[in-house]
Formats: C-alpha cells, structure tokens, sequence
C-alpha cells in the first residue's frame, strides 16, 4: 500500500504546483495566458524529450504473437467477468465522476467569495492547486493506514470524507475556509485512487492482475467526459447542483465497496 502511495505522489505534487504557479504567471507576470499555454507546450515536448533519450524499456524475450485488439478485448472481458474487478472499477468510476462533476467549477466559488478581479487568477490557482497539495501527505498516508488497518476500511472512511467535504463547498463563507475544504477533498481523492490501486494490486487473482491495471484508468477517461457535462446541466440553478450531485456519487461509490470481499482472518 505504502509502495503504490508514493508512487502517486507525483499526480498531487503537480495538480499543487501547475494551478498555484499558472495563476501566479498569469497574473504577476507578462506572460499572460497566451504565454501559460505555450509554457504548457514546452514543459510537454521536454517530457517527451525525456521519455525518448532517458528511458530505456527492456526488451521482452517473447513478444506477445496475438493481435493487440484480442489483447485489448480480453483485458476488458477479464475485468467484466472478475467481481472483485467490476467493483472497484465501478467504485473508482463513481468517486472519479464526483470529483470531476464538480471541479471545472471550483474558479466559479473562488469568484463568488473574491473581491473584484485583482489577482483572481492568482487564488483561483493557490485554491484549485490546494486540491493536489494535501494529497501529497493523505496518499502516502491512507497507504500505511491501509497496510495496517485493513484497504477496505481505509477506503470506506477517505470516500465518505470527501463526500462531506464536497458538501461544505457552496456553505465556505471565505477563501480560506474554501481552500481547505477543496484541499481535504483533494486529499481524500487522491487517497482514494492509491487505495483503489493497492486493492487492485492485492485482490485480483495473479493471472488477470495484468490485464485489469492496464484499464485502470479507463474510468479517469470517463469520468472525464461525462464529469463536466453533467455539471453543466446542474450549474444553471446554482454552484450547489454540482457539489450536491458529486456528494451523491461519491456516497453511492461507499455502498458499492460493501460488495467487496472480507479480509481474510
């Protein structure tokens, strides 16, 4: 649990810094946005510079003969046919899409408690990045307290956090009251997703664990997609529609883990 953590560590440290540095250079700097997204280009042309020249992949002694669309289609029928699989990935779907049915509009709560547009961007970025902050020192942390307390415990209490602190969203009377809520939701997603991995990683049966964390992202993509559009559909009554829906989803993702199996005695 521990090992996994840390390696999503990186996710956090970056949603921290982008959003706090972006809002920083749009605002102090004469860079402006214009300039934020050809910084953007650059910083991504030097990832893919570093993954071209700085890693070296090994070679298989046997690559595999069969198509890789049969290799894709049997990696999602070993997930559809594994019940512990369809869970979590159902888990990690819903929390995924409460997270992100609500994010597009968190600038939209930094504006409602700003005063005027001086430095907006400068605390729309300082709080939106306060989302990845804590979830440099919750994820590591749930993987300890689940290699301790148990995955499933830890899970249930990280997913019911982050409901509730969706909730207090439209209530935060202040900016500062809003970037530590934004921040413990954040925190407790990021936790969420590390755990959501370490059950994967210790629940799914040997022979199908390969093929099940190749699609572990296939809820990020969806949740993507679908997130926004149905805040969209819920922002036009008020900034409440988005976090009370993402609050709903997240709680249904806590009453979908009651499927997963006991640990063992």
């Amino acid at each position: 649990g521990l090992a996994l953590a840390l390696l999503g560590v990186a996710a956090p440290v970056g949603f921290a810094i982008g959003p706090a540095a972006g809002g920083w250079l749009a605002d102090g700097t004469p860079l402006g946005l214009r300039g934020l997204f050809a910084l953007d280009a650059a910083l991504s042309l030097a990832v893919a510079l570093l993954l071209a020249v700085g890693y070296r992949e090994p070679r298989r002694a046997a690559p595999p003969a069969v198509p890789v669309a049969w290799q894709a289609r049997e990696a999602l029928r070993a997930v559809a046919t594994t019940p512990v699989s369809r869970t979590l990935f159902v888990t990690f779907g819903l929390a995924l899409l409460g997270q992100l049915v609500v994010q597009p509009f968190l600038p939209l709560f930094v504006a409602r408690l700003h005063p005027g547009r001086a430095g907006l961007a400068a605390d729309i970025g300082i709080v939106v990045g306060a989302a990845g902050l804590l979830g440099v020192v919750l994820s590591p942390t749930a993987g300890i307290l689940g290699d301790r307390l148990g995955f499933r415990r830890v899970l249930a209490a990280v997913t019911l956090g982050a409901a509730g602190c969706v909730l207090v969203l439209p209530l935060a009377g202040s900016l500062a009251a809003l970037a530590r809520a934004v921040a413990l939701f954040g925190g407790c997603l990021a936790a969420l997703m590390a755990l959501i991995y370490a059950l994967l990683a210790t629940l799914v049966p040997e022979e199908r664990r390969t093929a099940t964390l190749t699609l572990a992202f296939l809820p990020v993509y969806a949740g993507a997609i679908l997130g926004p559009l149905l805040g969209a559909a819920l922002v036009g009554r008020g900034l409440a529609g988005p976090a009370l829906a993402a609050a709903v989803l997240l709680l249904a993702a806590l009453a979908v883990q009651t499927r997963l199996p006991a640990p063992p005695a």
